[in-house]
């Protein structure tokens, strides 16, 4: 059984005071241990997190551009097929009027529809080849990453 402070001598208060001692510089060293394994641990996520985060952003922005420019694309075939079909009408508007220029009419016509199905399935392959999937996915990892950082820079 312990003895009490004022029962003790001063040796035997040497040799506490001594154990105490010990027992707290136990306890800071065990503190510091864990700070720095901490320290340790978020140096490693970020080093892993940054890189990461980065390649989601440039993924993000490639498919974005190439989402961008088959839009763009597109626009340009849906002024150049309303211009198209303005022309076919007014080929259809003269050839009613006369029947004389039915076969350069229907020339015309064929190389219209050809021009268009060639842009057309062009434009469908270049939309079908975006991995929309893949956007997606970019967005939602984008999105656990900055989560954490948001948490993290908030409370700071």
């Amino acid at each position: 059984m312990e003895k009490k402070l004022e029962e003790m001598n001063e040796r035997e208060l040497l040799r506490e005071l001594v154990a105490r001692h010990d027992r707290q510089k136990l306890v800071g060293w065990i503190a510091a241990a864990a700070v720095s394994v901490l320290a340790v641990v978020l140096l490693i996520s970020a080093v892993i997190l940054v890189p990461r985060f980065v390649a989601t952003l440039e993924q993000a922005n490639v498919t974005l551009a190439q989402a961008n420019t088959t839009l763009a694309e597109t626009e340009t075939l849906v002024r150049q097929g309303q211009e198209e079909l303005t022309a076919v009408d007014a080929l259809v508007k003269q050839a009613g009027e006369s029947l004389e220029g039915v076969d350069a009419m229907v020339e015309n016509i064929d190389k219209l529809l050809l021009e268009n199905t060639e842009s057309l399935h062009n434009t469908v392959e270049k939309l079908n080849a975006i991995d929309f999937g893949k956007l997606a996915k970019a967005i939602d990892e984008l999105n656990k990453v900055i989560s954490p950082l948001s948490k993290l820079f908030s409370r700071g």
